[in-house]
């Protein structure tokens, strides 16, 4: 047999085997098949919406792509997390709970798309990331496990320290762009609504701009220029040293934060935090560094 014809003929039963397998593959593929095209699904702290897409072979009638959804308790932590100059990770608020929130993740089965929509909302208080583990089942097929995680949310702005007198308060405020405006402000506690939203708390703030705007015949765009940067609010990027004096000795408050831009928007949640002046003739106790120096 020349060589000639031994390549044509060994042509001839790679094609064949070729014809065999695809026939096997066909007959395989002729059974009810159930795939998606990711187990794994990372969504951003903003929010979002991701997709997986399923594909089904052959289904039976009267039978729907079914999901449940398991996602045991954890921790959720309320606490921020911040980055600091060396870009490392730093945890100011210490408040803990238990708890088992599902409402952050919904599903929904879109059969014309034949995916399966993944729609988280925006994480602004887990700081550890969240996660949810969602099976995907058809009929009597072997199930599928999808891992849904989310991103840990880093605030833009933050309160870092707080160092009260009787009269008077300084509080360290640190941002991650030091362009980041923000606004700050304290309620006695005893005057502080339990209920308030955070859009409560912006109306709140917003009106007392907006009233000294309207004294000095300005929009509230030219007032807040106006007073940006100087000893009150608003403020642009990190101060180590924002006072706010006028207290009163003995005094429970609620000290307020929220980013706030120059047309007097908010910018991000509002975060919350307490303290109590001290009684008249007390000195705060200032901690050293290693220098001596007080901080």
């Amino acid at each position: 047999m020349s060589i000639k014809k031994y390549l044509n003929l060994l042509c001839v039963i790679i094609m064949a085997s070729a014809m065999l397998a695809s026939c096997e593959e066909e007959y395989v593929l002729g059974a009810t098949s159930f795939r998606v095209s990711r187990k794994i699904v990372q969504i951003s702290s903003k929010g979002d919406t991701a997709l997986v897409s399923y594909r089904l072979l052959n289904p039976r009638d009267g039978e729907e792509v079914k999901y449940r959804i398991i996602h045991p308790e954890r921790y959720e932590i309320q606490i921020d997390t911040l980055r600091d100059e060396f870009d490392s990770l730093v945890i100011v608020i210490d408040t803990v709970y238990a708890t088992a929130n599902r409402d952050w993740l919904k599903v929904e089965v879109l059969e014309e798309e034949a995916a399966v929509a993944f729609i988280a909302e925006k994480n602004q208080t887990d700081t550890m990331g969240r996660e949810a583990t969602v099976t995907l089942s058809y009929s009597d097929l072997p199930s599928i496990d999808i891992n849904v995680s989310q991103t840990f949310w880093v605030a833009p702005v933050y309160l870092s320290d707080k160092l009260p007198y009787n009269n008077k308060v300084v509080l360290s405020v640190g941002t991650n762009d030091k362009n980041y405006t923000w606004s700050c402000g304290l309620i006695e506690k005893s005057a502080f609504g339990e209920g308030w939203s955070d859009e409560d708390i912006y109306q709140h703030d917003i009106a007392r701009y907006q009233a000294a705007a309207d004294a000095e015949g300005k929009t509230i765009e030219e007032y807040l220029d106006g007073i940006l940067n100087i000893k009150k609010s608003p403020q642009r990027g990190k101060n180590k040293e924002y006072i706010i004096e006028g207290l009163t000795p003995s005094t429970e408050y609620v000290v307020y934060l929220y980013g706030l831009n120059d047309l007097g928007a908010r910018t991000s949640a509002v975060y919350l935090d307490g303290f109590t002046t001290l009684a008249p003739g007390e000195e705060p106790e200032i901690e050293e560094d290693d220098s001596g120096v007080g901080i």
